[in-house]
């Protein structure tokens, strides 16, 4: 059985292999570029889940190119952008009302005055094409991808001018047979092997930590036997070694230097006598 946690990082990477088909079928992008939304492009930056996502991207056969950030998504950085429902949906309403937003600014400021008017007239094609690059109506409904059927979801404040779009990308989707190329290559277990290969290593890491950590303990208490043990050194250079350190303690007193002392000086005090 494979952990809950492999499973979600396992998702992201089927999000960009559906990504990636959806891309190259419908789209016309050959082998098309994916990336990972992050909050840096280093590769130990992120949450646990980024992290291993990325590993688990890395030994895929998509061409991942690595992490990106939310900045350059406007950039052309990549053709697929993947991450976690939650954080697409806020990052997709955030370039929405951005690009409204800048629409509606210039409008205001082309009409301003009236030399602004006549601005507007001398560019008017040049700002058709910038509404048509930054208008979401133009590209339509999404996809919903991993479902059995050709499903595209449309804004619910859609247009004719989406609604169009949104046909125009269903035709190919349909024509391409999208459905089931992902279905195929879901099926294929590649995402499993990958996943079980990640979940050996997990174990492999956590195994050689442990022995790591068990070996350095056990080196510690060592180290603190032999510090805390009694120096036993003979009086003479010939001293047997059995002879060595024949002074005992009394039952549960520990041997301190006076008693040691004290039980060699008794001998040498009886002979005396």
């Amino acid at each position: 059985d494979i952990p809950a946690f492999f499973v979600f990082c396992g998702l992201l990477v089927e999000f960009a292999m559906m990504g990636s088909i959806y891309m190259e079928k419908v789209l016309g992008r050959k082998y098309p570029t994916v990336g990972l939304l992050n909050n840096g492009t280093e590769e130990e930056k992120g949450t646990s889940l980024t992290k291993k996502a990325h590993h688990l991207l890395k030994k895929s056969d998509l061409n991942f190119i690595g992490n990106v950030e939310a900045r350059d998504l406007q950039n052309s950085v990549c053709d697929v952008i993947v991450t976690d429902g939650f954080t697409g949906n806020a990052v997709l309403k955030l370039t929405e009302g951005l690009g409204l937003t800048v629409l509606r600014e210039l409008k205001k400021l082309f009409v301003s005055a009236p030399r602004s008017r006549i601005s507007a007239l001398l560019i008017g094609d040049k700002l058709k094409g910038l509404k048509s690059v930054m208008d979401y109506r133009e590209y339509g409904g999404a996809p919903i991808l991993g479902v059995k059927g050709a499903v595209l979801k449309m804004h619910g404040s859609s247009d004719e001018t989406a609604v169009l779009q949104t046909i125009r990308k269903a035709i190919p989707y349909v024509e391409e047979d999208v459905v089931d190329i992902i279905a195929r290559s879901v099926k294929a277990g590649s995402i499993t092997k990958i996943l079980a290969e990640a979940e050996e290593e997990e174990r492999a890491v956590e195994e050689a930590e442990q022995a790591d950590l068990a070996a350095r303990r056990e080196a510690a208490g060592l180290g603190q036997a032999a510090a805390t043990a009694p120096a036993c050194e003979p009086e003479a250079q010939d001293a047997e070694p059995e002879d060595q350190c024949q002074a005992e303690a009394p039952e549960g007193q520990p041997l301190t230097a006076e008693f040691a002392e004290n039980a060699e000086e008794t001998p040498s005090e009886e002979a005396a006598e």
